[in-house]
């Protein structure tokens, strides 16, 4: 770390300079990698501490803390005195880096400009005057060539084809095939950032026409960017996602009924378009915003059609994400059916694809809030029919059913579904299921309930050691331990008071265990993880014998020594 600064409260002097044009104090190598590191978006998570106190993380060959002090006063932010700055990184060759750099740029871009500071523009308006059309020219180009965020800026201004000048920029990031790889996919998509920032602009002037316009471009330029750039991260997803966001914003916003109908258009002509990505979270969150605008009764009728064509056909063979976009479509139908007053449609539609877990749900919770107890019981005793190799969806209409029976006091049927559900390897129906059998039959019940647990499983489920937990077997908890020893980083706690020997035999062959069958730095910290957790139960002295017995049998693995050493071992609270 370089010492010049104040980063770990070490005071040097440095000489003052202006955010404003700090670029005089930097090396010019300095200053363009400092610029690049802006535009990768390598500025992250920038904090102000006390006033004028500002920090940054910034991704170079490693992380490094930027810190940036700005003296307060009167004037505007982004003028402002650096009094002091540092970073962490091993840089020596002069004065500031390029992290230093990154920062001070960004800061000088997002510091505001006090309203009432009007000399500086004074100023530069009354130079501008004096200056012929074709100096203002050659500043303005030879500015756009060092500084790419400010070409970007009137481009996407100015230019009449911003979707033109969108792809212009993005070309810029291809290499000779017309991809855009891994790498540069980050930078590619901060391209739309200041795209992002025009839409906020005009949000903030109510300008809905032209924020519909920039958003489109955006939603559409970065959806097509996808199909040639390496999105594995997927920084360019995020763009459309971003863009549908703002799209939202202006539904959302008090916008006329002219740009409305467009929005209702712009939907159902994208969706539908062979150029936009088949993705299905987008099309429906495109259909919803779609939704959302609809006002008039012919606009409503319109849309409903649409939703009818889009729908996915019901086949038996037809996968998963078909099936989701058939039911949001349909739910996004009864919405707007309810809202446009025809609830016996909506309705028809409910019954009609209550297969769909969707619309099951919404008629399971209807009936209990009407507490119509036996509707809901056939709904879920549907759902436990049709469902039974989808575990989650199965769980959840035995729920249904099993708290549908006890309010119907149907005690029988809530038994079998109670267990049904511990058999399942729901744990937590464990108290339920006692609770619902006779006293006098309980301990017959538990005894059926372990042997069938035993039985029906090739692995241990978990309902086991907690149903021995729950009846305070100890001892058959502990003989269980010892045929099953991973158990005892779960349950060590609780027997080791009971049966400490036993406990501590079990634990420690256990680690030893695990360190034999690790060899990398991760799989160690596990190990000395586990000799903490076990120090913590039996005490310092058994977890040391552990840990020295695998340092004896393993002497020439180094990092094993090191994370086992480094790990200091906690103190029981009664040592």
């Amino acid at each position: 770390m370089r010492t010049q600064t104040r980063l770990l409260g070490t005071i040097s002097p440095m000489k003052q300079f202006r955010l404003s044009n700090f670029e005089a104090r930097f090396d010019r190598v300095i200053l363009d990698r400092g610029r690049q590191y802006l535009m990768d978006r390598r500025v992250t998570n920038i904090q102000e501490g006390s006033p004028g106190e500002f920090t940054a993380a910034v991704e170079g060959s490693e992380r490094y803390l930027v810190r940036v002090f700005l003296a307060t006063g009167s004037m505007e932010p982004a003028d402002q005195l650096v009094t002091d700055i540092s970073c962490s990184c091993p840089y020596d060759a002069g004065p500031y880096c390029k992290h230093e750099a990154a920062l001070l740029f960004v800061l000088r871009e997002r510091l505001p400009v006090t309203p009432n500071e009007t000399d500086r523009a004074s100023r530069l308006a009354a130079i501008f005057a004096r200056l012929t059309r074709k100096e203002l020219e050659e500043i303005i180009l030879s500015h756009a060539g060092s500084d790419q965020i400010f070409a970007l800026g009137l481009l996407t201004e100015y230019d009449a084809d911003l979707r033109l000048s969108i792809r212009s920029e993005l070309k810029r990031f291809t290499d000779r095939w017309g991809l855009i790889e891994y790498r540069d996919a980050f930078t590619a998509a901060g391209v739309f950032d200041r795209l992002f920032d025009q839409i906020d602009s005009h949000l903030t002037r109510k300008a809905f026409r032209p924020a519909f316009d920039v958003t489109t471009a955006i939603i559409e330029e970065a959806a097509t960017a996808i199909t040639y750039t390496d999105d594995s991260a997927g920084v360019m997803g995020g763009v459309v996602c971003r863009g549908i966001e703002a799209l939202r914003s202006i539904v959302e916003a008090e916008i006329d009924d002219d740009l409305r109908h467009d929005i209702v258009k712009y939907v159902e002509r994208t969706v539908d378009s062979d150029q936009f990505p088949d993705v299905a979270d987008w099309g429906l969150e495109l259909w919803r915003l779609s939704t959302a605008a609809v006002r008039s009764e012919e606009e409503y009728q319109h849309l409903l059609n649409a939703l009818q064509e889009a729908l996915p056909p019901e086949k038996p063979e037809s996968g998963f994400a078909r099936d989701y976009v058939r039911e949001q479509l349909l739910l996004l139908m009864t919405q707007l059916m309810e809202r446009f007053g025809d609830q016996e449609q909506a309705e028809s539609i409910r019954q009609e694809n209550r297969h769909l877990v969707a619309f099951r749900e919404a008629l399971l919770s209807r009936a209990w809030s009407e507490e119509d107890f036996e509707t809901v019981i056939r709904l879920a005793e549907e759902g436990i029919a049709r469902d039974t190799h989808s575990p989650g969806l199965l769980k959840q209409w035995r729920f249904w059913a099993l708290e549908a029976y006890r309010a119907a006091n149907r005690i029988g049927e809530a038994r079998r579904t109670a267990r049904d559900l511990v058999l399942a390897g729901d744990a937590e129906f464990l108290t339920t299921y006692r609770d619902l059998v006779p006293s006098d039959g309980w301990p017959a019940a538990r005894e059926a309930l372990i042997a069938e647990v035993k039985t029906t499983r090739g692995y241990i489920p978990r309902v086991l050691p907690e149903l021995l937990v729950l009846e305070e077997l100890w001892l058959r908890l502990m003989e269980l331990l010892e045929q099953n020893p991973y158990l005892v980083t779960e349950y060590g706690d609780r027997l080791y008071p009971r049966f400490p020997g036993r406990v501590r035999t079990v634990w420690s062959s256990h680690i030893m265990r695990q360190a034999r069958s690790t060899g990398d730095r991760r799989g160690y910290r596990r190990i000395a993880e586990s000799i903490q957790h076990y120090a913590g139960v039996v005490g310092d002295l058994a977890a040391t014998e552990v840990r020295d017995a695998i340092l004896l049998e393993f002497p020439r693995r180094p990092a094993m020594r090191d994370e086992l050493l480094k790990a200091a071992t906690p103190r029981r609270p009664d040592q």
